[in-house]
């Protein structure tokens, strides 16, 4: 077998992550963390609401890690939007605000999770793997 049919074998294929968060820093700063794991990679960002639906609808992630605050929307209306139109795309929530007051709301409304952006990136890390999305690219 030659080291073309080898390297075939081995392409490994990696979940596709939306980053939705209105600090484009801060998304940048995720998706470098979240890169540099062999089974996934962000296939699109957005900052708000309109953004966010439209690259669901034309990346089709396998998860979507959104923030609360977001620009001219609320994060945890689109969580409940995303839940109705897509109910099988999981959702975690990567965010500023204390887990005590929206870690209940955010799975409510249909989050799979809810990290606080304080955490160290392993922590970030296992709550992306504990998501187990299906899709992947």
């Amino acid at each position: 077998m030659g080291a073309n049919s080898q390297s075939i074998g081995k392409i490994q294929k990696r979940i596709g992550i939306l980053l939705v968060d209105d600090h484009p820093l801060v998304r940048e700063r995720l998706a470098e963390i979240i890169n540099r794991e062999a089974d996934l990679i962000v296939c699109s960002e957005a900052e708000d609401r309109h953004q966010a639906i439209e690259m669901i609808q034309a990346r089709h992630p396998g998860l979507v890690i959104v923030d609360i605050t977001l620009k001219n929307s609320d994060g945890l209306d689109l969580i409940k939007d995303i839940h109705s139109r897509w109910p099988g795309l999981l959702m975690l929530v990567v965010s500023m605000h204390d887990e005590s007051l929206y870690a209940e709301r955010v799975i409510r409304a249909g989050a799979r999770g809810y990290i606080t952006k304080q955490e160290a990136t392993r922590s970030i890390l296992r709550a992306i793997a504990g998501s187990s999305p299906a899709r992947f690219f």
